[in-house]
């Protein structure tokens, strides 16, 4: 009979035993589809397809996870159709978010797509450990882990992932911070003017005053565009503010102002830039609002870390019907603000 002090070592031995065959189960798995790549057994079926399906599928898939991992799962909607294999994108997808989710301790995951260069660059952004400079260009190599923990996987992944990549002729890539978290992505072609549209929102159009009752505060140095703005947003009803600094800001919380949303620039010329002031309010605030952040700074990290701080984003100069579109959708289900003055500011 075995002795009971020599248990818990048994046990780890068990343990040790089982991720091993669990580990040289899954190199073998991916030397084989490695395999099936190389030697030209698949071979894409590209069709027309709206990506929210894709997305919908991710996260029923990875909610779950994220969710005992105490991760914030985002999945930012799209209406756009793209024209790819569903099954093959699908699996490069899957493997960004699963990187995305076993290498973020806390934070949030976000699944979300932009335009670039005609082509729909759907990206896996993370607030996880991120990779060290030297290592972001060697990530799709074969047997290239992230870190050195063999139980966080086999270096295969990706390497897989870049094969099917070729094979679909979609790029991908990756951006990074050390201790701040990741971005990969993968660009694939629009269907051209093919957009979702849902039997309600057929019928639906956006009204002339679909702000009425909305209370929105904008903020820029530069008055010209804050009153371009002002008057665009009056027409569709809303109660405009104004602001083009942090003081101004603050002085209209402390009349008591609240808002539905606060459309910020990312340069104000001050020690605070736009994205520190929607933090702030967001803080502050006592109810859900919607913060934008609006820049003619092309600068990818700027975008990163405001969809993962989970507010909007624009681009320099803003287009009038995307900016409509935006906030009609976002405010659907907000209910508005009962009033401008009943805000308590926080010391």
């Amino acid at each position: 009979m075995e002795d009971l002090k020599d248990q818990p070592k048994s046990h780890k031995l068990a343990e040790n035993s089982l991720n091993s065959l669990q580990s040289a189960e899954g190199l073998l798995k991916g030397l084989i589809e490695i395999s099936k790549i190389d030697s030209g057994v698949l071979n894409p079926e590209l069709r027309v397809f709206p990506i929210q399906e894709l997305f919908n599928t991710l996260q029923n898939e990875f909610s779950v996870i994220a969710e005992q991992r105490g991760l914030r799962l985002h999945v930012v909607d799209s209406k756009l159709y793209i024209i790819s294999d569903k099954n093959m994108l699908r699996s490069i997808l899957q493997n960004f978010m699963t990187n995305a989710i076993r290498y973020t301790s806390s934070g949030s995951v976000m699944l979300a797509c932009r335009m670039r260069s005609g082509a729909l660059c759907v990206e896996v952004r993370d607030s996880g450990i991120g990779i060290a400079p030297d290592n972001v260009d060697a990530v799709f190599e074969e047997y290239h882990q992230l870190n050195t923990n063999m139980t966080e996987g086999l270096g295969l992944g990706l390497a897989i992932t870049k094969r099917v990549s070729s094979l679909l002729n979609h790029p991908i890539g990756v951006r990074s911070a050390l201790g701040k978290g990741s971005v990969f992505h993968v660009c694939v072609p629009i269907a051209d003017g093919m957009i979702v549209i849902n039997p309600v929102d057929e019928q639906e159009e956006i009204r002339d005053d679909f702000l009425a009752g909305r209370m929105v505060l904008c903020i820029d140095d530069e008055i010209n565009i804050t009153e371009a703005l002002n008057e665009l947003l009056k027409r569709w009803g809303a109660d405009v503010w104004s602001a083009q600094n942090y003081e101004q800001y603050q002085a209209l919380l402390k009349e008591g102002h609240r808002f539905d949303v606060i459309l910020a620039d990312y340069h104000l010329n001050s020690s605070w830039v736009g994205l520190d002031i929607l933090k702030h309010y967001r803080q502050q605030a006592a109810s859900k609002f919607l913060g934008v952040l609006i820049t003619a700074q092309k600068n990818p990290s700027i975008e990163d870390e405001t969809l993962m701080a989970e507010f909007s984003y624009l681009a320099k100069p803003v287009d009038s019907q995307q900016l409509k579109i935006m906030l009609h959708e976002e405010l659907k289900l907000q209910p508005k603000q009962a009033s401008s003055r009943t805000f308590r500011l926080l010391s």
